[in-house]
Parts: structure tokens; sequence; C-alpha cells
């Protein structure tokens, strides 16, 4: 039987091995107290992606945990001028910063736009790496200012087996639109397996909030309300 657990914390701990989907068997939800700090790091000069190669033919060295230098080798990362749909201040907020944005495979993602902070904000939240560490930063699509920022963590934590020798980076960001997060249904002891964010979240519901996955194992959706991010976990 599916069971909601609800927990209040001062700090929302980091949200290793989660999943993009809203669908699960448990639900959880915690408050982080303060917005985490932008990277201010320089720019640092741009690296090529590269796999971890394969061992020699006979190398009998156990390949079952590579380094964090070859986890990395499998991270592909996009430079923000890859995104012609960002504003071009937010695109030059980006490349001030040093960002590369990370992604599980050879595609664009982890670039979104919605109303993150507010009702009616027009803002893009991306997921910007610098130095092989990476948050997510809700900037401002006018200024490009970065208005607030989410969940600072390694590159090398969110990288998990893809078969074959090979690894994926599995960070995911999406948006989770207001209405979605409005929906509650009248029955909330229901054992139908789904998160209705309504039912955890402080009203009035009124803007978007952002799903991050570790893609294929748990997700965390992040509403900004009262001043401080709500999560709202879910994991199968």
């Amino acid at each position: 039987m599916r069971v909601a657990i609800v927990l209040f914390f001062g700090a929302l701990v980091a949200c290793a091995q989660q999943d993009q989907r809203p669908i699960a068997s448990k639900a959880t939800l915690a408050v982080a107290d303060t917005p985490s700090t932008p990277v201010a790091d320089s720019q640092p000069a741009p690296r090529a992606w590269a796999p971890n190669p394969l061992p020699a033919r006979g190398d009998t060295t156990p390949q079952g945990f590579p380094t964090e230098a070859a986890f990395l080798r499998w991270v592909y990362r996009f430079p923000p001028d890859s995104f012609p749909d960002l504003p071009k201040a937010v695109r030059d907020s980006l490349v001030n910063r040093g960002c590369q944005i990370p992604t599980p495979g050879p595609h664009r993602a982890n670039v979104i736009t919605g109303a993150f902070t507010a009702k009616g904000a027009v803002e893009w939240a991306v997921l910007c790496s610098v130095r092989d560490t990476s948050q997510i930063l809700i900037m401002n699509a006018s200024t490009g200012t970065v208005v607030d920022s989410l969940k600072r963590s390694r590159d090398s934590g969110w990288i998990q087996g893809n078969g074959n020798n090979t690894w994926l980076f599995s960070r995911f960001i999406s948006v989770v639109p207001m209405s979605q997060l409005n929906v509650v249904p009248a029955d909330t002891t229901s054992d139908d397996g789904v998160v209705y964010y309504g039912a955890f979240l402080p009203k009035p519901i009124d803007h978007d909030g952002i799903n991050q996955a570790f893609i294929d194992k748990a997700s965390t959706t992040f509403y900004f309300a009262q001043g401080r991010w709500i999560g709202v976990g879910a994991s199968d």
C-alpha cells in the first residue's frame, strides 16, 4: 500500500537518485528555509566531451566504479549559445558566469521557462555547470539577473550505469505547470500511486514549479512560496 509522508526540516538535503515522473509510490515534503547561493566562479576553458575508454583486451582491472574523472568524461555539456530560444540577456549572463549546460545524452535539455518565483513572472531555469558542479539558476527573462538558485551539487553524483560499460549523466529538470500543481482529488487517501502536489503545498498555488529528476529513480518538485522553496519528493 502506498503511503504519503510529510517531513518538515530546516534545509532540503541533496536530491541524489531522483526521477522525472510525478507518479510514484511514496511522497515526501521538505522545506528549504533559505535559497542557495548562485555559482560565481570565473569562466573555465571549454572542455570537449569524450567517453571513458573501454578497458584493453585482457585487462583484469575491476571496472565496477570508475574514478570521478572517468565519470565526468561521460557528461555532455552545451554552451549557452546552443540554446537559440534563450533571451540574449539570459544567454549573456550564463556566458559571463562560465556556465555549461550538462545534459543526459547528446541532446539539448535542462533549460526551461515558466513563472517560478511569482505569479505572472517570466523566468528561465537553467542547470548551470561550472568546474563540474551544477546548480539550477532561476533567471529574469528580461534582464538575465539570477533571481534565485537551487540544489548545488557535483555532476559526478548524478551519473549512473547505462549498460554495455557506458554511463549516463541523469540530472534532468522540467516545468511542472501551475494547473498540475493545483490538482487535488476529493479523496486524498486514495491508493492510486499519484503524488497530488496540491495536497502538500501552501495556497494559493498561482505559479509553476520545477521538477528535478534522477532519471528512472526519483524526483523532487520545487515550489517557491512564503519566501522559501518547498520540495515534494516522489520515488518508486
